[in-house]
């Protein structure tokens, strides 16, 4: 259920979790059973009139903390993506199943990984 967050202009399916200070606006998302973290911002209002964008979620997203989804965005496709906490995405249609979306580091945080 929504917990101090802000729904507006969306069709939400079962089971999603919604935590406080979150924003989800023009989502049509019947399958449902995904989850918002904290401070997401998913979706906003770009051109300060009256929704004129939409994201479609495919089942089981989730949205980490603090993440920024732009619009228009469709993710019917990719059921159970993982959008980590903190990422920006730009306006996509992405379809890859089971996908993690994380932050790209840079040289240096590539680097220590491969031991270069």
């Amino acid at each position: 259920g929504v917990e101090e967050g802000e729904v507006s202009s969306s069709l939400v399916g079962p089971f999603v979790g919604f935590h406080h200070q979150a924003l989800l606006v023009a989502a049509f998302w019947p399958e449902g059973r995904g989850n918002i973290g904290y401070g997401a911002n998913v979706g906003s209002n770009h051109t300060g009139k009256l929704n004129d964008q939409e994201i479609w979620p495919g089942e089981g997203v989730f949205y980490g903390l603090g993440c920024n989804i732009k619009f228009p965005t469709n993710m019917t496709e990719s059921p159970y993506t993982l959008i980590a906490t903190g990422v920006t995405t730009l306006p996509q249609k992405s379809r890859c199943r089971f996908n993690t979306v994380a932050p790209s580091y840079g040289q240096q945080w590539r680097s220590r990984i491969s031991g270069r």
